[in-house]
């Protein structure tokens, strides 16, 4: 909180989480023979900054990362903004 002394009540946040699919899941997608992969664990991270132009008015744009999406290692990395 506080990062610019300009502007009051706002704040810059960062989190970072990791998913991960039960592995009796994953045992049961290696068995079917017509799976096209394995499910495995997702990793995402966001960084958001947060102002109150009105006190009536939040805006907190952010960007979001995602590193193996839905747990699938061959899945292509993505980025969101928001």
């Amino acid at each position: 909180k506080g990062l610019v002394p300009a502007v009051p009540g706002d704040v810059l946040g960062f989190g970072v989480a990791r998913t991960h699919v039960n592995g009796r899941v994953a045992d049961g997608q290696r068995l079917a023979p017509t799976r096209p992969a394995v499910q495995g664990s997702e990793y995402a991270a966001e960084v958001y900054y947060s102002i109150h132009p009105a006190e009536w008015l939040e805006m907190r744009p952010n960007v979001q990362f995602v590193h193996h999406p839905g747990g699938y290692s061959q899945a292509d990395d993505v980025t969101i903004l928001g």
